[in-house]
């Protein structure tokens, strides 16, 4: 079974049209907030708008330049500690250039999305992974994390999810989870991602 380790990275992919990025105007925090999806992430708190990156176009030796602009939204907190914590991180970002930069970009990002985990049905092409890893949350002592990347009308959609298994405070230790049940708990993290990414998705 492939585990990945989440990494919710500013993705860039495509020059979108004219339409497309005049129609999206960086409010990330509207769409999931209206959406049902939110309440499924078990995440609460209010969304936290970061701030927007600008990368410059800038010239490259292959002909061309390249350059990015990414929008960015959090729902929870990080945590510091090795407990259970509950965080939905969200970003949007088109690639921006032209030539053969511009190409090979894009072509590079696309396989990055491809080869993130299986196919999923949102973007073209669409991928999720999961993985778990050891935290105080008697009795599994089990975190999950996933990770959603989706191309939609030349942007890129990367959702982050941080979940746990119900804990039982002051329980001991269970067994070792069976391979079974550490996918069955990662995949539980899909519908909610595959939710925030369509409500996304429905503003590009």
């Amino acid at each position: 079974m492939r585990r990945v380790v989440l990494t919710c990275c500013c993705l860039a992919v495509g020059a979108a049209s004219p339409q497309a990025a005049s129609a999206f105007n960086g409010n990330i925090c509207a769409p999931v907030n209206a959406s049902g999806a939110l309440a499924a992430t078990h995440v609460t708190g209010p969304c936290v708008k970061l701030k927007t990156v600008h990368t410059a176009p800038r010239p490259s030796p292959i002909g061309g330049t390249v350059g990015s602009i990414g929008w960015w939204a959090r729902w929870g907190t990080p945590s510091a500690d090795s407990g259970p914590h509950h965080l939905l991180t969200v970003s949007v970002t088109r690639l921006r250039g032209s030539g053969a930069a511009l190409a090979v970009a894009r072509k590079r990002l696309r396989l990055k999305v491809i080869g993130n985990g299986e196919p999923v049905g949102v973007g073209k092409p669409g991928s999720f992974s999961g993985a778990t890893s050891a935290c105080e949350n008697p009795p599994t002592d089990a975190c999950v994390r996933g990770e959603l990347l989706a191309i939609v009308h030349g942007y890129v959609i990367s959702v982050g999810l941080v979940d746990a298994p119900p804990g039982i405070p002051g329980a001991e230790a269970g067994p070792p989870q069976s391979e079974g049940e550490i996918y069955a708990q990662e995949q539980a993290l899909k519908g909610p991602m595959l939710g925030v990414a369509a409500a996304v998705a429905g503003k590009l």
